[in-house]
């Protein structure tokens, strides 16, 4: 949307935005905010950027509207690729066929003095979720993008026009995370962004401040994640299999019932096209299943909650896995009275799956524990354990049981290197030792050898890139990928 209805043009001709609810006219918008930062494209004709914009603009007309795969539209006549962009933006929904829960919101935040223009939060399948998605059609994906992200993720309310044309003031919806949705000629892609709390920290900071570009990159470069793979089924298939998971438990008198109801309603699970006529399918779906059921008489609160603690002694990939696939199988909210005997039999089961899947994860770095202290008793061998696990994933987690995959990468190296006393274990912390340096350089034969392995480890563990030997030496992490990787 280029020109939000809220938005107006100040005198310095940054935008602004007037709140109809409280009276105020002078939030400074997101993007002014951003275009602070000197980041802008230098020595490009303005002509060549004026037709990016018009083009920009019409992919974003096309999602707003609903139109990304009309067969009527018209491009801009002047912009040769305009319809290459469209056809992407038509695949991009044809793959993913998102659910949006909210277009072209306004966002305040009355404690900062900002106010912008999101372009989606939409649901997604392939165990994606909820995002707070921005339409990009730059040939880049700029690093400030985080900031901007985070701007609306953690701004104080929304405003919409309800069915009587007036403003109504909402809650932001809490998402899963948030993502850009990159329309280019030659590709559709869903990038994931982490829009976290010290993105915005950041923009608070720009609000006042210029000069801090090069925080702002760091952090932008370092929130883009690669792009996820387009899922084999798309969201209205999952639900469409939830349906009949759920319609499969049913007793031949209840499906007599359902199928006499939904003809009554003209509703058609196989050939329902749209998200809102599976929510009404689903809606008599559960109304049926709501009187053929119950939830077991053993299911309380304080069973949800010990379900809830073991969900939380998981990693974190494997917990969200676990959600996502509970939510595929149709597990309602396990404090509602719509838990059945059949949902809590599956949650049980993954729940056990994925427990088994974490301990032996965990196996292969005690076993390499114990073979780096051979000598030292059992509680003292775990302590040691817990020490390398929290240098190993930065702080986030406690405890062997709790990593993930690549900090339990980063500690099975660490423990190599401890081993080989190329870093050592001091008071919790571990440390690189005073020949460290020469040790990398003879493992890899050469100083710049070190420095590209460093980078490519730093890549690859989205660590910061070092610029020299001493600074791959100095951080564990970084040292202890490089050295086990010339194994």
């Amino acid at each position: 949307m280029t020109a939000p209805p809220l938005a107006t043009t100040a005198d310095d001709g940054g935008r602004r935005y007037a709140n109809p609810l409280n009276g105020r006219n002078d939030y400074i918008s997101v993007t002014t905010i951003m275009g602070q930062l000197p980041s802008g494209p230098h020595g490009v004709p303005r002509d060549v950027l004026e037709r990016a914009g018009r083009r920009g603009d019409f992919i974003h007309d096309l999602f707003e509207t609903g139109r990304t795969c009309a067969t009527d539209v018209i491009p801009p006549l002047d912009i040769p690729d305009a319809m290459q962009f469209a056809q992407s933006a038509c695949k991009f929904m044809t793959a993913w066929q998102p659910r949006f829960v909210r277009q072209e919101m306004t966002v305040f935040s009355d404690r900062h003095g900002y106010a912008g223009t999101l372009d989606a939060i939409a649901e997604f399948g392939g165990g994606v979720g909820l995002r707070l998605a921005d339409v990009k059609t730059s040939r880049d994906i700029s690093p400030h993008v985080a900031l901007q992200l985070a701007a609306y993720r953690y701004a104080d309310y929304g405003l919409i026009l309800n069915d009587a044309d007036e403003w109504e003031r909402v809650e932001i919806p809490d998402v899963d995370g948030c993502a850009v949705i990159w329309i280019r000629g030659d590709r559709h892609e869903l990038v994931p962004i982490n829009a976290a709390p010290e993105h915005f920290d950041l923009f608070v900071e720009c609000i006042a401040l210029v000069d801090l570009d090069h925080r702002a990159r760091t952090a932008g470069y370092a929130a883009i994640r690669p792009a996820i793979p387009e899922p084999t089924a798309s969201l209205l298939d999952t639900r469409r299999q939830s349906a009949r998971d759920v319609i499969a438990s049913f007793t031949n008198e209840a499906r007599d019932e359902l199928r006499t109801l939904m003809g009554s309603r003209q509703q058609n699970l196989n050939t329902a096209t749209t998200h809102e006529q599976i929510d009404a399918i689903m809606s008599t779906v559960h109304g049926i299943e709501s009187k053929i059921g119950t939830t077991p008489e053993w299911w309380n609160d304080t069973e949800a909650d010990r379900v809830g603690v073991r969900m939380s002694e998981l990693p974190p990939d494997l917990s969200f896995e676990f959600e996502a696939t509970c939510k595929r199988f149709g597990v309602p909210n396990l404090r509602t009275k719509a838990v059945r005997e059949r949902h809590l039999t599956y949650l049980f089961d993954r729940l056990k799956y994925f427990e088994r899947v974490a301990a032996e994860r965990a196996m292969p770095i005690a076993r390499q524990a114990e073979d780096t202290w051979p000598d030292v008793d059992a509680s003292e061998l775990e302590r040691r354990l817990a020490d390398v696990c929290a240098v190993a994933s930065s702080g986030d987690t406690d405890g062997v049981d709790y990593l993930q995959e690549r900090a339990a990468e980063r500690a099975m190296a660490m423990l190599e290197a401890i081993a080989d006393g190329v870093l050592e274990l001091t008071d919790g912390e571990v440390r690189p030792v005073p020949d460290t340096v020469t040790r990398l350089i003879d493992r890899h034969g050469s100083k710049k050898a070190v420095v590209q392995a460093g980078r490519d480890a730093a890549d690859s563990h989205q660590l910061d890139r070092p610029r020299s030997t001493e600074q791959v030496a100095g951080d564990p992490t970084l040292a202890a990928v490089v050295y086990t990787q010339a194994a």
